[in-house]
């Protein structure tokens, strides 16, 4: 049997690898798309293209580890991404916009599939613990700050943003030769009647880690599919509220006529606000229930939109503003979507139901791709301060949400 330390340190590194290849997405893909069309539509229609790959991966992701295994499956993941930056490469020292988006499509497939890692890691656990899946999503880190940097390094600006993408492939390269390292079987399926004796035992320890206690007796029990449905519920509104700020910052801070190494701080800032946190969110979330650490970090995150609302309102957008927001949003994310995958990696349902789990995981890359939309639509037709408005009121109706589920009686929650 392989040491639990094992078990995370190989989804960690496959974790680390993929984050450094979103990281230089992040940091160049919108400027590029910007630069290839001359619109902020075109600059946001790239997270949507990652976003639709990113759904693909998710919602077809437990069917092929079930079919192929996850050493497999991981090893194709790779492939799209070197396939992805070949693609953007071509498409965006040639000029050619369709090529581009395409090679996004690829990258967001190795994305959604990538993102299985953090659920995963619970899954080929010998001992299942509540911070899993948060030493994995830590792991990203690594990339927040390699991605930025090895994008800046490597492109001065969006015209040269092709030398970039062909780190991408050689990651991708990097991403299919760590795959050996994971299992090669299938995730371990629960049975009907283990899922409900999961469910219960994690109702009666009062805590969603995703693992069992074992003062708990086996037995049957209510399914806890309401725990899979408000987990992905709060990745949609974490991923939501993170990319519209991630998609219109660097926009703004281009027609505010920074340049690309004030744009790369930004965005590094960000990651680095996203995944250096996670420690923390993984400590608080060994002590509180998910669905309490979700309602209180949409509610702060409302509070400090707030007050850079109100105090910029009328006002230039300067860098401080600018780094602000980064920096809100990506602590947002750090607490929220850690809770959030907690809570769907710990569903004894969703392991029970990889299709379920498939379906739940589509959520978080649908809030990327209504998050980029809505916000490159917003900069259009608004200005910068109504995108800030309108990320203040989805983090309320968010903490509502999570105000509500929680304060409901013990004997009807399932989150």
């Amino acid at each position: 049997m392989i040491s639990p330390f094992f078990n995370v340190a190989r989804f960690a590194l496959l974790y680390a690898i993929s984050m450094s290849i979103a990281g230089i997405d992040l940091a160049l893909t919108v400027r590029t798309g910007f630069h290839l069309t001359g619109s902020s539509l075109g600059g946001t229609a790239s997270y949507v293209m990652i976003g639709a790959g990113t759904i693909l991966g998710a919602r077809f992701g437990g069917r092929l580890f079930q079919g192929l295994g996850v050493r497999n499956t991981f090893a194709i993941s790779g492939a799209c991404c070197m396939a992805s930056g070949i693609l953007t490469a071509c498409g965006s020292g040639l000029q050619v916009p369709p090529l581009f988006y395409v090679g996004l499509l690829f990258v967001g497939v190795f994305i959604g599939l990538s993102n299985y890692h953090r659920l995963l890691v619970v899954d080929f656990s010998p001992r299942p613990s509540a911070w899993d899946t948060g030493l994995v999503l830590f792991a990203g880190v690594i990339g927040a700050i390699a991605g930025p940097l090895l994008a800046d390094s490597l492109a001065g600006g969006p015209e040269e943003s092709f030398r970039a993408y062909i780190a991408v492939s050689a990651l991708g390269l990097a991403a299919v030769a760590g795959s050996v390292i994971l299992p090669g079987s299938t995730p371990p399926r629960l049975s009907s009647r283990e899922a409900g004796a999961d469910a219960d035992a994690g109702a009666e320890a009062g805590a969603d880690t995703g693992a069992e206690d074992p003062a708990v007796p086996r037995g049957e029990a209510p399914d806890d599919s309401g725990r899979l449905r408000a987990g992905a519920l709060i990745g949609f509104f974490s991923y939501l509220v993170m990319t519209v700020i991630m998609t219109v910052v660097p926009l703004q801070a281009q027609v505010d006529g920074m340049d690309g190494g004030g744009i790369a701080v930004l965005s590094q800032v960000h990651l680095t606000s996203m995944y250096l946190p996670i420690l923390l969110a993984s400590l608080l979330l060994s002590r509180l229930r998910p669905i309490v650490v979700s309602a209180v970090s949409f509610a702060v995150a409302s509070g400090l939109l707030l007050l850079i609302h109100v105090g910029h309102d009328g006002g230039e957008t300067g860098f401080a503003a600018l780094l602000q927001l980064m920096i809100v949003s990506g602590l947002l994310w750090a607490f929220a979507y850690t809770a959030g995958s907690t809570m769907v990696a710990g569903s004894a349902f969703g392991r029970a139901h990889p299709a379920a789990r498939g379906r739940a995981e589509i959520l978080p890359p649908l809030g990327l791709i209504t998050g980029s939309v809505s916000g490159g639509f917003l900069l259009e037709s608004a200005d910068f301060h109504g995108v800030v408005l309108m990320t203040l009121v989805a983090c309320l109706v968010a903490a509502v949400g999570c105000a509500v589920v929680w304060l409901r009686p013990r004997s009807t929650q399932a989150a």
